[in-house]
């Protein structure tokens, strides 16, 4: 059995790596922004339609990139495809502005 000192010594790691990868941001935080974001992007058709379209364009130079990084040997190509794909979601996952 854990005894008091174990229990609160086991909650606060708990919190500790909760908060560090939520960026410091409560549970009940990232629960709320990402239900505004779902909300906002559900009754914004155009912005879905950009979103649609921007990832296609991703998705498309990600192959292009890739399958030339075969060929050519060249990976800084597609290392680049990569970030531009991470930026992009990292871009619509923070993003509370859809109008």
């Amino acid at each position: 059995m854990f005894d008091e000192p174990q229990i609160k010594g086991k909650d606060r790691e708990f919190r500790t790596a909760l908060a560090q990868a939520s960026g410091d941001m409560s549970p009940l935080d990232l629960g709320l922004a990402t239900m505004d974001w779902i909300l906002h992007l559900a009754i914004s058709p155009k912005k879905r339609m950009q979103l649609i379209q921007n990832f296609l364009s991703k998705v498309q130079h990600l192959s292009t990139s890739t399958v030339e990084s075969l060929f050519k040997r060249n990976a800084v190509i597609l290392r680049l495809s990569v970030v531009g794909i991470i930026d992009t979601v990292r871009m619509i996952s923070f993003s509370n502005q859809w109008n």
